[in-house]
C-alpha cells in the first residue's frame, strides 16, 4: 500500500519497480485509438426515412406520409430549409394521427423521432 502511494500505482497493474504489465499497455494503446464521424446532411437522412416508410404498404397510411418528404426533398434541393422544416413539422403530425391506427407506438416514435433529427440537422 505505502508502495502503492510512493510510485502514484494505486489501482494500476504496475510492478514495484514500475513496469506496467501488458494489460494496462493494452488498455492505454487501446484508448488513444481515433475514428471518424460521418454525420449525415438533412438530404440525406430524409432519403433513408422516405426508404423506411416507403419499406411498409401503404395500407391505411396511403403515400401521404411519402408525399411530404418528397416535398422536404424539393424544399431542400431549391434552398428552402424554412419550407422544408414546416413539411417535416408536418410529417410528425400526420405520424401522430396515424398512431394506434396505421402505426403502432414504436414505429410512430421511430419516424417522429427521425424528423425531429433532420429538423435539428436542417436548423444547423
Amino acid at each position: 500500500m505505502e508502495l502503492d502511494a510512493a510510485l502514484g500505482t494505486r489501482g494500476r497493474d504496475v510492478d514495484p519497480i514500475g513496469v506496467e504489465d501488458e494489460g494496462e499497455a493494452a488498455r492505454r494503446e487501446a484508448s488513444s485509438a481515433s475514428f471518424t464521424v460521418r454525420v449525415k446532411g438533412a438530404p440525406e437522412q430524409v432519403a433513408d426515412l422516405t426508404t423506411v416508410v416507403d419499406s411498409r404498404p401503404p395500407g391505411k397510411l396511403g403515400t401521404s406520409l411519402h408525399d411530404k418528404l418528397v416535398t422536404v426533398q424539393r424544399f431542400l434541393a431549391a434552398g428552402k430549409p424554412r419550407q422544408a422544416e414546416d413539411n417535416l413539422a408536418s410529417f410528425t403530425n400526420q405520424v401522430d394521427a396515424q398512431r394506434g391506427k396505421g402505426l403502432t407506438d414504436v414505429q410512430a416514435d421511430a419516424l417522429k423521432t427521425a424528423a425531429l433529427r433532420i429538423i435539428e440537422v436542417i436548423e444547423t
